[in-house]
Order: C-alpha cells, then structure tokens, then sequence
C-alpha cells in the first residue's frame, strides 16, 4: 500500500526520494515482523525479505524459518463434512 507522502511525491516526480522512503520503511518492518512470526511460531527466524511496489501498491515478504514450526493436529471433521 502506497502512503499518502509516496502519492504526493510520486505526483510530484520524485520517484527516487519515493524509493529511497519505501526502502527504509521496508527495513523498519522487518525487525517487526521478525518478531511477530518468531512469538507465534516459537521458530527462529533466519531471513525476512520484505518489498513494496510503488506503482501498484502490492507489498510481499519470505520468512525463513530456523526450523518447521510445530502445528496443531488436523481437526478429524473437516468443514465440508458438516455441511452435508
């Protein structure tokens, strides 16, 4: 999601300084969102690749984990069997 600032300078032909925002807000989420997987899945992170683009607004990130997380066994009805 582009921010209103990045809107304004996008309008105002300021694409670099537009990057170079969106390049430090990205490397201020990471550590946030590090934090946030690693306290739900109780797996250390080893990487956290986080990127936006300016011209559609789509953001996307990759969390490697240390190791698989532990899950919750599969409940034994699933939700289309209670439908019928």
């Amino acid at each position: 999601m582009t921010t209103p600032i990045e809107k304004f300078l996008v309008e105002g032909q300021s694409s670099h300084l537009v990057e170079q925002v969106r390049s430090c807000i990205n490397e201020n989420i990471k550590p946030k969102i590090k934090e946030l997987v690693e306290e739900i899945s109780k797996v250390s992170v080893i990487n956290c690749l986080y990127d936006t683009a300016i011209a559609t607004g789509y953001a996307g990130g990759i969390v490697v984990l240390a190791d698989s997380p532990q899950v919750r066994p599969a409940k034994a009805h699933s939700y289309r069997s209670k439908q019928k």
